[in-house]
């Protein structure tokens, strides 16, 4: 069971699990869970407690881009999806 100890935006949340999708489902929920709980530390840093777009591409995007390429392009695909500007 995915764990969130902060508030989400909806949407980002959403983009974030449909990335994850195509992963074989025993390693999607361990993956899932490893960057949420990234994402957010990162938020908690500056003392803030919702996790907006901009948060789940700033993680995300350090973590993926350089050891799972298709994975950053699958997420950069579902937060477009979500209505959300990615410029890369």
């Amino acid at each position: 069971m995915i764990r969130k100890s902060l508030n989400w935006n909806p949407k980002a949340f959403k983009a974030l699990v449909r990335a994850f999708a195509p992963m074989p489902p025993d390693i999607r929920e361990r993956a899932l869970q490893k960057i949420i709980d990234s994402i957010e530390d990162y938020v908690r840093m500056p003392g803030r407690d919702t996790v907006d777009f901009e948060n789940v591409y700033h993680v995300s995007k350090e973590i993926l881009k350089s050891k799972e390429r298709y994975m950053y392009e699958s997420l950069v695909n579902s937060l477009r999806a979500e209505g959300f500007e990615v410029k890369e």
